[in-house]
């Protein structure tokens, strides 16, 4: 008994992995689906009834900015939605953290094909699809000790009838630049 004992205690020290089974990231099974009812061209009573609890951050005369809590596991991800006219121009979704850069960026591969452009300085990367037909779409990412996403914006390219129409990723960087010009 005392040897079989020494015997189990050995092989849980040297095989761990045998009870804990198989570790996914924990975005493996967040699908691009889950933003496909707050893509550009929406309708925003149809997101406003797939998420009831939207929440009205800028309403100006040209246009209304929302955010949306997509959940995803026991996380909230918030999501902006750009709506001019009652369709939703453009999104800007702040990934989180705890996601895997690979694993999220083949999945845009997998839906777009590859981006048109790639940037790296510093460990931070851009990848911008702008050839697609409905949408231009701009990811970041960046590494430590491992690679992870930092922001998804996707923008209609429908938007030339608007005017002086500016999307949230485009006010976002407008404001960054100014800030540095500042310093």
């Amino acid at each position: 008994m005392k040897y079989l004992f020494r015997l189990f205690c050995t092989t849980l020290l040297l095989y761990p992995g045998f009870l804990l089974g198989q570790v996914e990231s924990p975005n493996y099974d967040f699908s691009l689906d889950q933003i496909k009812s707050i893509l550009p061209d929406s309708k925003i009573e149809d997101v406003k009834k797939t998420f009831p609890d939207l929440e009205l951050i800028t309403d100006t005369k040209k246009k209304k900015v929302f955010k949306v809590k997509l959940k995803h596991q026991r996380y909230i991800i918030h999501a902006e939605l750009n709506v001019v006219e009652d369709l939703v121009r453009d999104i800007f979704i702040r990934l989180p953290s705890y996601f895997l850069h690979d694993v999220f960026h083949q999945s845009l591969i997998n839906r777009y094909g590859k981006q048109n452009f790639y940037k790296l300085k510093n460990e931070h990367a851009i990848y911008i699809w702008d050839k697609l037909e409905k949408y231009k779409i701009v990811y970041s990412s960046t590494c430590t000790i491992q690679c992870f996403p930092i922001y998804l914006a996707i923008i209609s390219k429908n938007t030339d009838q608007l005017g002086e129409y500016i999307s949230i990723f485009d006010e976002m960087n407008k404001s960054y630049i100014l800030e540095l010009k500042n310093k």
